[in-house]
């Protein structure tokens, strides 16, 4: 299992719908009000992982709809907010490529996978069958349908994987219709 660090977990509403790049401008204005540095840039490697500027603090963002959550960390982290909708064939790729077998996956194991792509550098791409290792059932913790600010010490024992990469997951309800995942490597 990875070195735990301590995770700064973000949720709010944004007026609207979220819009395209709204998580990266959101982490560099979080990362500015920190008291550890002031730098307005977020350097962004050649693997897609985002880490501060000034002080190298790893970051990550989703947003789904008119949430937005952001994640800040002294790992490698990876964050995914989903809506609660039916995506029935890709939900049928992700249980085979995660061989979840006869219960399939759902939108919880949905976010899990796009949480441990993120901190394992390979957001967007499409794992091979077998090459993806999520819990069947996940347990999360409720979030009440509000704006909230998280200090997690340990990210929980939900074990997710990739070949070479083996990551701890926590996963939350938020309201009655969005699912966040945590997820460091």
């Amino acid at each position: 299992m990875p070195e735990t660090h301590a995770v700064d977990l973000v949720g709010r509403r944004m007026p609207g719908r979220v819009l395209r790049g709204a998580g990266r401008r959101g982490l560099r204005a979080w990362n500015r009000s920190q008291p550890c540095c002031a730098a307005p840039r977020l350097d962004i490697g050649p693997d897609g992982r985002m880490r501060c500027g000034g002080c190298g603090m790893w970051c990550s963002a989703s947003h789904s709809r008119d949430r937005l959550v952001l994640a800040r960390s002294m790992g490698p982290i990876g964050v995914d907010v989903q809506v609660r909708v039916d995506r029935l064939r890709a939900m049928r790729v992700l249980a085979e490529v995660a061989q979840l077998g006869p219960a399939g996956a759902g939108v919880e194991q949905w976010a899990l996978a796009e949480a441990t792509l993120k901190a394992a550098g390979r957001a967007g791409s499409v794992p091979g069958r077998g090459e993806l290792t999520l819990p069947a059932a996940p347990t999360s913790r409720a979030l009440p349908d509000e704006p909230f600010r998280l200090r997690i010490e340990a990210v929980g024992a939900e074990s997710v994987g990739m070949p070479g990469v083996v990551g701890r997951a926590e996963q939350f309800t938020w309201g009655s219709g969005f699912v966040i995942a945590l997820v460091q490597i």
